[in-house]
């Protein structure tokens, strides 16, 4: 799972570096393979602004593409939900905000610490409860690591005003990501918190891995059940695109 934090004072964007499948499926788990630090981040920028991602894998990795084109708006965007199986859909939450701060569009399940931050993910009460004390998202996602189970790696962030960042420059694809969890990732038991690698536990956890042989995506799954975008939803984010892709940067006030 993922938390994510916007800090609206500072101007910064930050997340948790895990991606994971929750196994046997999402709707009951007993366990979660996952992999950190894999380069393939949950924060895609642009001159623009930036999207904070979490759901859906092989969606986050679509949307990133498209929006890292030098003119995204003369394709259309890619789909914010896809059927994984007849009649189960996976979807993909999206943040988008201006390079000022200011957020134009926001679908998923958050919490705020009120006008100055927006928390997401997993670990979003606990990203918020520390950062209510601290003022400090980086501490917040790391916090959020501590005690949250799903999020954890090292925690990335973004400066809006300047670009500052520890994103990956070369950044890894989804792909990418998924070829570490078969080569370095790890399983927790989730009612111990036991972390086994995942290649010492294929014999030993044979039952629980078995859904890996279907070939799941990494996701980076909010704690909620996945759905479908409504049009009105669709048409919204589509007005938000539209408005931060029209205005200049520097008028994105």
């Amino acid at each position: 799972m993922t938390t994510n934090a916007i800090d609206r004072v500072k101007l910064q964007v930050t997340s948790d570096s895990r991606w994971s499948i929750p196994l046997p499926n999402a709707n009951n788990p007993t366990h979660v393979a996952f992999i950190d630090d894999t380069g393939f981040e949950k924060i895609s920028v642009s001159r623009y602004g930036a999207i904070v991602f979490a759901g859906d894998g092989l969606l986050i990795s679509l949307w990133k593409t498209w929006f890292k084109q030098p003119l995204p708006m003369v394709t259309p965007p890619p789909p914010t939900e896809r059927e994984v199986a007849p009649g189960v859909w996976t979807d993909v939450n999206i943040c988008l905000i201006t390079t000022a701060g200011r957020v134009l569009y926001d679908w998923g399940h958050c919490v705020t610490h009120g006008d100055s931050a927006r928390f997401s993910g997993s670990g979003k009460f606990f990203a918020r409860d520390c950062f209510a004390k601290n003022g400090c998202s980086m501490r917040a996602i790391d916090t959020a690591g501590v005690s949250d189970p799903f999020t954890g790696g090292t925690t990335r962030y973004v400066e809006l005003h300047s670009g500052i960042s520890n994103l990956t420059k070369d950044e890894a694809t989804l792909q990418d990501a998924e070829r570490m969890l078969n080569e370095g990732g790890s399983l927790m038991e989730l009612a111990t918190g036991i972390v086994t690698p995942l290649k010492d536990a294929r014999d030993s956890m044979a039952d629980a891995l078995h859904a890996l042989q279907n070939g799941p995506t990494l996701s980076a799954p909010t704690g909620h059940p996945s759905r479908k975008w409504s049009d009105d939803e669709k048409m919204a984010l589509q007005a938000a695109l539209q408005e931060m892709f029209a205005a200049p940067p520097a008028e994105q006030k």
